[in-house]
């Protein structure tokens, strides 16, 4: 998977690692199939709360790849919501800010690191900028998104 992003700002105070912080000025999501049976109890319930409230099931899993003010690039962050959520690090700092990045992704290698497990089909590919806890204002943008196969 490869994409390019650009802001000019990091979100101030923000941290993924914790819920009442939990902001980033890019992310790409990427969402997964699977089979949610095989979850523990607790998270099944999650499953069936969010799809009488959504009306529509849930993808089973979600891999979501930041840009953090401070966290260092690589580390894996669970949600603090649901296990089946989580954020791995491709950028951190002020470094960059302001010019195109291109971001290239072995995207399941990072799932297998993040869920140990084989990833399911891809469901969906979403982009968001996230400045609900902090109170911040971020722009961003987001450009050229790539999910090829390699061929074996």
């Amino acid at each position: 998977m490869s994409w390019r992003w650009k802001t000019d700002a990091l979100v101030p105070g923000a941290d993924n690692r914790d819920r009442k912080r939990e902001d980033a000025p890019l992310r790409v999501i990427v969402e997964f199939d699977g089979d949610v049976s095989t979850l523990p109890e607790a998270e099944q319930k999650k499953f069936k709360r969010a799809k009488a409230i959504a009306r529509r099931s849930l993808p089973f899993s979600t891999l979501m790849y930041i840009w953090s003010d401070h966290v260092p690039v690589g580390t894996v962050i669970p949600s603090a919501h649901t296990s089946q959520v989580q954020m791995l690090v491709v950028a951190s700092g002020a470094g960059g800010l302001g010019a195109w990045q291109l971001v290239r992704r072995d995207l399941a290698a990072d799932y297998r690191r993040a869920y140990g497990a084989e990833p399911g089909q891809v469901l969906g590919v979403a982009v968001m900028t996230d400045t609900d806890n902090t109170g911040a204002k971020a722009v961003a943008y987001y450009a050229d998104i790539r999910l090829t196969c390699a061929v074996q």
